[in-house]
Formats: C-alpha cells, sequence, structure tokens
C-alpha cells in the first residue's frame, strides 16, 4: 500500500477515534445526571471515565498532523476499556432497581456507536466484543432473584445487539474503502497538478533564456557565414528545446488556473518546490 494510502486510511481512523472519545467525554458525566435517584451511585466511575476519554481526545488531537492507524486502534481500545468498566460498575447499582431498570442499554448503544465510527474491522470486533461480554458476565454474576426481576430476554437481547453492530462495522467497511478509494485518487489529481505547475514553470523559466540564444544564433549567423557549421548545432539543440517547451505546454490542461497564476514567478515557484520536497524527505 502507497504512504498515501496508509496516510488516507490513517486519517479516517484517527477520526472515528476522535469521534467516540468525544462522545466518552460528552456522555459518561451524563450518567450522573441520570442517575440521580439511584441510591448509592458512585460518582467517579464516570467522571474517571470521561478523564480518560479527555486524555485521549487531547493526545490525538495533538498528533493529527501525523496520525497512524496503530495509534487510532490504541485510542479506540483504551477508550472501550474506560467506557466498559464504568459501565460495569453503574449497572450494578442499576439492577437494584430490579424490573425499573431496561438492562444494558448504554451497552447495547455502545456496541452499535463502534460499529459506526471504527474502520478497523479487528478492533471493532475487540470493543463490541468488550460491550457484549461484560454485560453477559455481570448478567450470569447476578443474584439468581435479581436476574428473575429484570427485564426478560437478557443478555441475549444485547448480544443481538452486538450482532447488529457487527453487521455495521462490517458493512461500514465497504464506506470507509469508497472514502478512502475518493481521498486517494484526490490526492492523486493535487499531486498531477503540482506536477504540471512545476513542469509550467521549467519551461516559462526556460522560455527567455532560449528566445535570447534565438536571437543571438540569426544575428551571428548573418555576421559569421563562416561559422554556419557550428551555429546549426546551436540551432539542432534549439529545436529540440522547442520540442521539450511544446510537450510541457501540454501539462497545462491539468492546471486549475487561479486570479494571479497568470502572472506567478518561475523561479520563485521551482525554489518552493525544492524546499517543499526537501522538508517532505
Amino acid at each position: 500500500m502507497s504512504s498515501a494510502a496508509d496516510m488516507t486510511s490513517a486519517r479516517i481512523a484517527w477520526r472515528g477515534s476522535l469521534l467516540a472519545a468525544a462522545l466518552n467525554v460528552v456522555g459518561s458525566p451524563l450518567e450522573i445526571l441520570v442517575a440521580r435517584g439511584v441510591p448509592d451511585m458512585p460518582l467517579w466511575p464516570p467522571l474517571a471515565a470521561a478523564a480518560v476519554g479527555l486524555a485521549l481526545l487531547v493526545y490525538l488531537i495533538a498528533g493529527r498532523n501525523h496520525p497512524t492507524r496503530a495509534g487510532a486502534a490504541a485510542t479506540m481500545l483504551v477508550n472501550t476499556a474506560a467506557i466498559v468498566a464504568m459501565l460495569i460498575m453503574t449497572n450494578a447499582h442499576w439492577a437494584a432497581l430490579g424490573a425499573h431498570w431496561a438492562p444494558f442499554q448504554a451497552n447495547k448503544l455502545g456496541a452499535l456507536t463502534v460499529g459506526l465510527l471504527t474502520p478497523e474491522i479487528a478492533v471493532g470486533v475487540v470493543c463490541i466484543g468488550a460491550y457484549a461480554a461484560s454485560a453477559v458476565v455481570q448478567f450470569a454474576l447476578f443474584a439468581p432473584a435479581l436476574r428473575l426481576g429484570l427485564a426478560r430476554g437478557e443478555p441475549l437481547v444485547t448480544c443481538i445487539f452486538a450482532v447488529f453492530g457487527l453487521i455495521i462495522l462490517i458493512v461500514g467497511t465497504r464506506r470507509y474503502a469508497l472514502e478512502r478509494r475518493l481521498l486517494e485518487n484526490q490526492h492523486r489529481a493535487a499531486a498531477l497538478e503540482e506536477l504540471a505547475r512545476s513542469m509550467l514553470a521549467v519551461r516559462d523559466f526556460a522560455n527567455t533564456p532560449l528566445q535570447t540564444i534565438e536571437a543571438a544564433t540569426a544575428l551571428a549567423r548573418e555576421q559569421h557565414p563562416a561559422a554556419a557549421t557550428q551555429l546549426g548545432r546551436i540551432e539542432r539543440a534549439l529545436e529540440r528545446l522547442r520540442a521539450l517547451n511544446a510537450i510541457l505546454s501540454r501539462h497545462e490542461s491539468h492546471v486549475q488556473w487561479e486570479r494571479g497564476d497568470e502572472s506567478f514567478d518561475a523561479l520563485e515557484r521551482l525554489v518552493a518546490d525544492a524546499d517543499r520536497d526537501r522538508k517532505g524527505s
């Protein structure tokens, strides 16, 4: 895979992890607001999860210019682990409400959200599995009387939501693949336009010296007929340079000209291209 394709994939994965961390920062503290009437509900698990999300958000924003798929995957996994740990602690208190609690709603939402946000199949499977497995294990550890008092169908319903999350994840990979191709085509088109501009800068930079040499050669032929052989070599070289000029002119069709481009400095353009290539390497 080319470096441009790698960067595109990393950028898409980075964006998904950024959104997941942002949702954690905003959503986890809402657990405190929603659970105001739940007896002995601790405040620190949602705040700790939100703090982890905030740290990941800062990390991702700091590295926005050089994202990596590994970094995006790691942040998605850590973010999910923080949320799942919070839900294990808060669900135990929600379960005390018995039939008044709709079990594992946040786990279901988390599984669907991961399916929507991550373009990485392996990362998505692990995260969705974590939401579903934590619900299944926690439900199994509830006292039998408590399980009987909860809404029927669990934890099967949560597992069904996890399956839907996996389906969304798999289907979403096609959308992300299309987005990657579109971005790669845009980068390729931009690179071709930059190359065309550089070629035209070479042509324009060479035009004035060519015209000077042509005029000087014509004058020398008139004043020094005996040098016809040497001047003929110069004229043949000029013909080759004019042919090259014509080839370079074909690149104009790849350039989208903007206001001010009609008078650009060819030498300044070439120096800027060289500086950019040096920094890129």
